[in-house]
């Protein structure tokens, strides 16, 4: 009796053991995922109700871009929160040209487009206090920060390429945001720049009308502090780079449209493969 219980105990536990792994999937499955970042992640630029937009409201490539939010959307459940907006940084900033800002086109920093995100994911108990976030990760994109002119609220021509301080702050404003994630219980994923060979800020500057973009020196002291710091201070986020075989668009910076599902796709290995 013994020798014939045994194996129905131990298929008993499998069973259950089986049901509660898929109870899991089934409860994460409809989780959506946040996206907070620039023009990497979402084609557009932020436009008010009195339709005051930073750049007049263009969308990258006249709509005609694959933003990662996008392409994750189609390799996923279809659940993104996309906060991001084209042309944002870490900070809160205005918009402006050569000589003169306007203060009415306001771009949405990371932390704010953070706080935007969990708005939309919050659950409220009876007394509308907020008692958690359906959401388990959160894609930080890149920022515009230390890349042109016109990433720092202030007009273009009193503007200078980053120092090693700027750029470590605008590390430290990630790493914040990244730690409050994680305190609420989201894995932040972080994206890092891809290789400056594989771009050609050259164009990009001549087609946005840019006073000065990054140059190689320039580019490489953030891409590797930005990336060698988020790694090493922050071992409980995922830090990552998915531009393999990266191509731009042709506008000298935006990922094609073959590089962007590529990205997408790396990304979701990498969530998946955290999650098991």
């Amino acid at each position: 009796m013994r020798q014939t219980l045994f194996p129905m105990v131990a298929l008993l536990a499998f069973f259950f053991s089986a049901l509660s792994l898929a109870s899991e999937q089934n409860e994460t499955r409809y989780v959506p995922l946040l996206v907070i970042g620039s023009s990497f992640s979402n084609g557009t630029t932020p436009i008010d109700n009195r339709l005051n937009a930073p750049l007049g409201g263009v969308a990258v490539g006249a709509g005609s871009y694959l933003a990662l939010g996008d392409a994750l959307v189609r390799k996923t459940n279809g659940l993104v929160i996309n906060e991001a907006e084209v042309g944002a940084g870490t900070f809160d900033r205005i918009s402006c040209g050569l000589l003169e800002c306007k203060p009415e086109e306001k771009w949405a920093g990371f932390d704010t487009q953070f706080k935007k995100a969990l708005l939309r994911v919050a659950q409220y108990d009876s007394d509308r206090q907020i008692m958690g976030y359906n959401a388990k990760y959160i894609i930080i994109g890149l920022p515009n920060d230390c890349i042109h002119s016109d990433s720092f609220g202030i007009p273009q021509i009193k503007s200078y390429p980053c120092s090693l301080k700027n750029i470590n702050t605008t590390v430290d404003k990630v790493k914040t945001i990244a730690q409050k994630a994680l305190e609420l219980g989201i894995v932040p994923v972080i994206i890092t720049h891809p290789k400056f060979k594989n771009l050609d800020l050259s164009i990009t500057q001549q087609l946005l009308g840019f006073l000065w973009i990054a140059d190689e020196t320039q580019y490489n002291e953030l891409r590797y502090l930005y990336r060698d710091r988020l790694e090493k201070e922050l071992p409980s986020a995922i830090v990552m780079n998915p531009w393999r075989a990266y191509e731009h668009r042709g506008d000298g910076l935006h990922p094609n449209r073959k590089t962007m599902i590529r990205a997408a796709k790396k990304i979701i290995r990498k969530i998946r493969n955290h999650h098991r």
